[in-house]
This record gives C-alpha cells, structure tokens and sequence, in this order.
C-alpha cells in the first residue's frame, strides 16, 4: 500500500482530501498537516511514499517546500495540489511527481497510484512479516515459515494486534490506555514502555522502524506487513466488481480460517470481528446460491461445508446442502445432512424443522421418488 501525508493550510479541503485519498484503498494517509513547520519535523520519522502538498500556503510557498523536502533524502514523492494552473510548468521544474488541481477527485488520485505503480511495482519488496488474524493470530516471516514470537508481555502482542486494526488512523495514548487497559492503569507511562517492547519485538524482523509517533497518535505502516484479514475486506469489497469471476470469488471465501483474532479474549475487538464474521456469511449464502442456480453444485457444496465449519447456526447453508444432494440423488449424503441439519435446529436453536423438509425426506428417502 502507498503512504501518504496531506497539507493543505485550509482545514476544510485538508479534510475532503484526505476523504478521497482514502477513499481508493490503495494509498494509507499517514498523517494531515496544516502547518508546514509541523509537517517539516514529521517527515523524517514518517518517510511517506507520496506527499500532497497545496501550492499556496501561508509562511511557505509549497514549491520552496517541496525543494527541502527533497533535499531531506527520504525518497518522497512530491504531487502538488492547487486551485490554478500557472502552476503547471514551475511544478515539474521541481520535480514534481504529479500536479492536481482542486478538487481532488479520484481520477486524479487514480492516476497518481497508476504511475506510482508503474514506477515502483517492480520493486516492491516482500513483506518482512506475515500475520494471520483470521482463525488466531500467528506471524511468519518473509520465507513464510512459521515464526514463534517471544513477546515481552501479552499486553505487547495485544497492542500489535490492536494497531493491526487501528494503526493506520493513528491512536492516541489516552485511547490505548482506556481500551487495553480500562481503569487498571492510569499512568500512561505503561504505554509508552508497551509500545517501546513491541518496537523492539519488530526488530527481528527489520520493522521497528514500521511504528511512528507524530501529532499524538502512533501509526502503524502496514506496507511491508501481509495481513490475512486486511486482505480478506479488501478482496471483499472487489468481489461486488462484475470483473471478479466466480472462482476468484471461491478463493476469497477460503481465506476465512476463523474469528478474527480467535482464542483472544480481547473485548475491543468484539464488533470488528462480529462485522468480518457477518461478511464472511453473507458473501458465501450469496455464492452459494450462484453456484447452485448455475449447477455449479460441487462449488456450492464447498461454500456451504466452508459456512457450516465456522457458522453452524447458519440455517439456509443447511437447506441449500438439502438441495444440492437432493438434486444429485445422493440419499445417504441427504439423509446425514438431514439429521444434523433437524439436530441444530433442535439442540441449538429450540425450534422444529420445516414441514416442507419432512415432505422432501419423505418422498425421496421413504418413497424414492426424484
């Protein structure tokens, strides 16, 4: 992923900016700046891929900006935003990256990731960490091989794990503090130290320097991490493109392995997970069904095998497996998923199966018929 700091000496537009820079989920705003001499002292400690700098700025012209911000040696990406278009030939001539005029919109920002693609695609380097939040939460290093990681504290863990989540906004200590360790500890001092043992954790595997502190929040740059459920929303949200097929939709589904951060009893997390969880579900009735109205059934029997191993309340994955042995004929098949089916319904749920699946069981296993 790109990452991005914003400045903009007009609030307002420094806001929507940052809204449509977002919006592409392709570029991660690391922070928004209104203040140059702010900005100025960030930068180093922050090394953003791009920065979107406004042309005309009180106390300093974004072009003079620009030039020292070069000069800094952080190999940042300059894209000027204004509102005129003067500017144009004075912007390349400091070596601008791009040059947008306002409003941003998202062809724009569109075409800086293209060329920031084009430019760097190839020598993006492989992620330094792999993390599986999908199922637990386990790390593997850049060779994929399963890494034991010796954490100072549970604590240490449990602050990555909510940066993983959160880290991209920015959180503050305070908010740390109240949602990690509620009213046990109220010197804020733990964490610091907390975050200082993580950094250190990190080091084995070169991304200490992946955790930045500026304008009171801490951030996490997750561009050299692989993060599975990061993966899994993203991938989710371009399953609704009509240009997905239904076998990359298929794979998508597979990456589920588990509640989010499963076997930690980390309250915080409650809603994110539930939230994956209920996506997880809605994605794969809805592929299920695809592949039962196209008699696509052996794909449709994986989705509802997938649901029913982490969802197996889900009523209509039950019903749509019904269907499906049903329609290949395969009674004994039929049968196990109609009594496991009449058990959940029973044991779990205290409520009676439909008449209608009595009918089915009766026609086709009592009286044979198809």
């Amino acid at each position: 992923m790109i990452t991005a700091i914003l400045l903009d000496d007009e609030p307002h537009v420094l806001e929507l900016n940052r809204l449509v820079v977002e919006d592409s989920n392709e570029i991660q705003v690391l922070a928004t700046f209104t203040k140059v001499s702010e900005a100025m002292r960030a930068l180093p400690q922050l090394k953003p891929n791009v920065c979107f700098i406004d042309i005309e700025m009180s106390g300093m012209n974004g072009l003079e900006l620009a030039k020292k911000i070069l000069q800094m040696n952080i190999h940042t990406e300059i894209v000027f935003v204004t509102a005129y278009e003067k500017y144009s030939i004075e912007a390349f001539g400091a070596e601008a990256f791009d040059y947008i005029l306002k409003p941003i919109d998202a062809d724009s920002v569109n075409r800086v990731i293209r060329k920031w693609n084009r430019r760097y695609s190839l020598a993006t380097p492989s992620p330094v960490l792999q993390i599986q939040g999908l199922g637990g939460l386990t790390f593997y290093d850049s060779e994929a091989t399963l890494t034991n990681v010796k954490w100072r504290s549970l604590k240490t863990e449990e602050v990555l794990a909510y940066f993983l989540i959160h880290g991209r906004r920015g959180v503050t200590r305070d908010e740390l503090l109240e949602e990690l360790w509620g009213n046990d500890v109220t010197n804020s001092g733990v964490v610091h130290t907390t975050v200082y043992r993580l950094k250190k954790t990190l080091e084995r595997f070169g991304a200490d320097k992946e955790i930045v502190y500026a304008e009171g929040r801490y951030r996490l740059n997750t561009h050299r991490f692989s993060i599975d459920f990061l993966d899994f929303e993203e991938e989710l949200r371009q399953a609704a493109s009509a240009t997905i097929d239904a076998e990359q939709k298929f794979r998508t589904l597979m990456r589920y392995h588990g509640a989010l951060f499963e076997g930690r009893d980390y309250t915080w997390v409650l809603t994110h997970r539930q939230y994956l969880h209920n996506q997880f579900v809605q994605f794969g009735i809805q592929l299920a069904r695809s592949f039962d109205e196209s008699e696509q059934l052996d794909r449709a029997e994986q989705c509802c095998q997938k649901l029913l191993l982490h969802a197996p309340s889900e009523e209509e994955a039950h019903e749509l497996l019904l269907n499906i042995y049903y329609k290949r004929q395969e009674r004994s098949a039929f049968i196990r998923q109609f009594v496991a089916y009449r058990n959940m319904l029973d044991h779990e749920l205290g409520i009676a199966m439909k008449q209608k699946w009595h009918n089915l069981y009766d026609a086709f296993i009592i009286n044979g018929d198809f």
